[in-house]
């Protein structure tokens, strides 16, 4: 779903589900007394059919209006230990309504007993077996251990130990320490921090096993050590945006290139057009194109960038192409970094289209620019900025003058 880079060619779709979520709110408001009556414990649309008639009309109500929205948000809402009450708007693992779940949670009123998330939050190690009774059902292996390590993606691998694990890797075991996983880091964390989950049935020795650098530690250690290593991760990156602080020169830096062998002519319908990939940036590359999971800016800026890419249609065959994409990155970098707004960090050749890849601060006023350039003919009028997030992977800006969506062979499938 297409909703944080809406263009103006949408301004009527953006302001009907706008409208709708006001009056959600406004009704919220409204009932505000018979909600906090109901929502005395943790309660959810599956819980349904234990409720008494005044608690379920509730539950069908919030579940009615939020559906209007999307049917794929969910929500929750539960009793705090100050006495206030949670609510809790999530799309869980359609990573693509999170920008709608998050503007939904931002223009929630103020309310006394109440507050608002786009994530469920951590629960404290105490109440971990509880929450996960609730959220699953069954109980924790009693000899749980755990290992960390970071991957080249930025993100956390954590691995699990136990005796009462049908073998290596099973499914349902698997299941079980990433439901863990998240209740005690919290969804956000969980997201865009959270690599590679596996188990193994065998008490202790995961750096034997595994090679991870912390290891055979217990779930009560868990938010401490991966607190640390995501430090670590954070600390280990630019202070300022790439602009700033990288000294890169897009004619005579280093890059890493990556290339793959292009679609044969009897491909199926979608195929990816870029073939190349030259950058200046390689940890952004490597987790963004060729990394085992989602891409989340968050894990290589300090400073709110978000990585992205311009596509371009260039008519001519392949060396227009890469003629194009030279001249193209030269100029967006110069522009943007004239502008304070961000530089080029790489770009590469696809069959039909030209790419720059970009690392932006301000991706609205980026936009800005890059439409004016498009205006005066410096870039091709079709055009199209998109993004490397996994929440953004439906999210696409027309730079050109025609309201014309991207071709799916411009958008990435891994993310």
């Amino acid at each position: 779903m297409r909703w944080q880079f809406l263009d103006d060619f949408d301004a009527d779709y953006k302001r009907s589900i706008l409208e709708n979520i006001d009056r959600f709110w406004s009704v919220f408001e409204q009932r505000n007394v018979s909600l906090t009556n109901q929502f005395g414990r943790t309660l959810s649309e599956a819980e349904c059919s234990e409720l008494q008639d005044s608690a379920r009309s509730e539950v069908i109500w919030v579940g009615n209006w939020l559906g209007k929205l999307d049917e794929r948000l969910m929500w929750e809402c539960e009793r705090l230990a100050d006495g206030r009450f949670l609510f809790v708007v999530t799309p869980e693992q359609s990573y693509e309504l999170r920008s709608l779940a998050n503007t939904v949670i931002d223009r929630a009123p103020h309310l006394d007993d109440w507050s608002f998330s786009a994530y469920r939050q951590p629960v404290s190690i105490d109440l971990l077996e509880s929450a996960f009774d609730a959220r699953q059902g069954g109980t924790i292996p009693r000899d749980l251990t755990f290992a960390l390590a970071r991957n080249d993606s930025n993100s956390i691998d954590v691995s699990f130990s136990s005796k009462s694990f049908r073998t290596d890797n099973a499914e349902e075991d698997m299941g079980t320490c990433i439901l863990v996983c998240e209740l005690l880091l919290g969804e956000e964390f969980s997201e865009q921090w959270l690599g590679l989950v596996q188990t193994k049935k065998s008490p202790g020795l995961l750096s034997r096993v595994f090679g991870m650098k912390t290891a055979d530690l217990t779930p009560s250690q868990l938010v401490a050590e991966v607190s640390a290593l995501r430090k670590e991760i954070v600390s280990a990156l630019p202070r300022e945006p790439y602009h700033r602080a990288q000294p890169l020169d897009v004619r005579t830096s280093a890059r890493q290139v990556i290339g793959r062998k292009p679609p044969e002519a009897d491909s199926p319908i979608f195929f990816l057009d870029r073939v190349t990939w030259s950058c200046l940036v390689p940890p952004v590359l490597n987790a963004a194109v060729i990394g085992s999971f989602y891409f989340s800016s968050h894990r290589f800026s300090n400073s709110g960038e978000t990585f992205c890419y311009v596509a371009s249609s260039c008519a001519g065959g392949t060396d227009a192409v890469l003629e194009y994409k030279d001249t193209t990155e030269a100029l967006l970098d110069t522009t943007l970094r004239d502008a304070d707004l961000g530089c080029a960090i790489g770009s590469g050749g696809g069959l039909e289209y030209a790419y720059v890849d970009l690392s932006l601060t301000d991706v609205q006023q980026a936009v800005k620019l890059l439409r004016r350039l498009c205006s005066e003919n410096q870039l091709s009028q079709q055009s199209w900025l998109l993004f490397y997030d996994y929440q953004f992977k439906d999210e696409w800006v027309n730079l050109g003058s025609q309201n014309k969506s991207p071709p799916s062979c411009l958008m990435l499938r891994n993310q």
